[in-house]
């Protein structure tokens, strides 16, 4: 087991240092592979919303998906500027008994920084699209190496580490060895919701990736299963314990 440990976390090293080295060596390689991965993502999103659409028209694709985000940004503009929030705040606190106006007045001032938060990311897709249409994808491709820096250089620290407690001496051995895999696990697990589960249509157009978040998700999911494996998952049913009822699912009898 520890030698599968060892040779799967010098494996996983040896890749995201080689692709990182390409990704600062050669980022001109990178950059068309990457030019070639948004511009697929890109039109295969398009022909799916305007099935009309041929190989040569995926710009006009573009601008009707610009004038339709477009549309909703002004209309969210509208909302956020009128006293629609106060309202919808009202609503809510008469619904469950709330009455103070200072809690009224922070509500819906929560509705509507949200709405802007929207906004502005309508924004920044029309402006992805805009550069769509012109042919220019320099942004788009910028942000997409710099996630995939990010992505690589965690998977590498995660991989590297594993590699290196697998040296630790025999007195020490089992106290690493489970961790090691849980830890390769909790990488493979992360990599796969990264590459297979995440929408790269929409993470290209509203500039919406993981970024240090990928981290996160990796130390989430390692510790949940140090937790579960490790600890019997004392903390996790002390989470559970706290959770609304109507969250935690009730096992059949």
């Amino acid at each position: 087991m520890l030698l599968f440990i060892r040779l799967v976390g010098a494996a996983g090293a040896l890749l995201c240092a080689a692709l990182l080295a390409l990704l600062i060596i050669s980022p001109k390689t990178v950059e068309r592979s990457a030019l070639g991965f948004a511009k697929a993502e890109i039109a295969t999103e398009l022909k799916a919303r305007y099935p009309a659409l041929t190989d040569g028209r995926v710009a006009e694709g573009a601008k009707r998906l610009s004038k339709r985000l477009g549309l909703r940004k002004d209309a969210l503009d509208r909302n956020a500027e009128s006293e629609l929030p106060e309202m919808i705040s009202r609503t809510i606190s008469a619904y469950c008994g709330c009455t103070d106006e200072t809690k009224i007045a922070t509500r819906a001032e929560t509705i509507r920084d949200g709405w802007k938060a929207r906004i502005a990311a309508l924004g920044i897709a029309q402006s992805n699209l805009a550069d769509v249409i012109k042919g220019q994808y320099d942004r788009i491709i910028s942000a997409l190496k710099t996630d995939l820096m990010i992505f690589l250089s965690t998977n590498l620290i995660a991989f590297a580490g594993v590699f290196i407690v697998s040296f630790a001496g025999r007195e020490n051995r089992g106290l690493v060895v489970i961790p090691g895999l849980l830890l390769l696990i909790a990488a493979g697990a992360a990599s796969w919701i990264y590459l297979a589960e995440q929408d790269w249509f929409y993470a290209i157009i509203f500039q919406n990736y993981y970024g240090w978040g990928y981290a996160a998700i990796v130390g989430v999911i390692f510790g949940l299963l140090m937790d579960i494996i490790v600890n019997r998952a004392r903390v996790c049913l002390k989470i559970a314990a706290n959770l609304p009822s109507a969250m935690v699912p009730v096992a059949p009898c």
